[in-house]
């Protein structure tokens, strides 16, 4: 799945794991709960992030949403 530049800064971003597995994310239904396996896609040049997400599919889902979009 491709993933598109920063929304922010149109940087470079990449998904990787997420750093503290005590945080609460979203599962693939939308429920938040923790897991030790979780990703995000962030932006090498801004650093900003999506939330900790269960998949990588599901986090580069939230990354490529754009405000636009229906």
């Amino acid at each position: 799945m491709e993933i598109k530049p920063c929304p922010f800064c149109g940087g470079m971003a990449h998904a990787d794991f997420a750093h503290g597995s005590n945080q609460s994310y979203l599962n693939k239904n939308g429920f938040a709960h923790s897991t030790p396996f979780l990703y995000v896609v962030f932006c090498e040049e801004c650093h900003v992030k999506t939330i900790p997400c269960e998949d990588t599919k599901l986090a580069i889902q939230l990354w490529n949403r754009r405000i636009n979009d229906v």
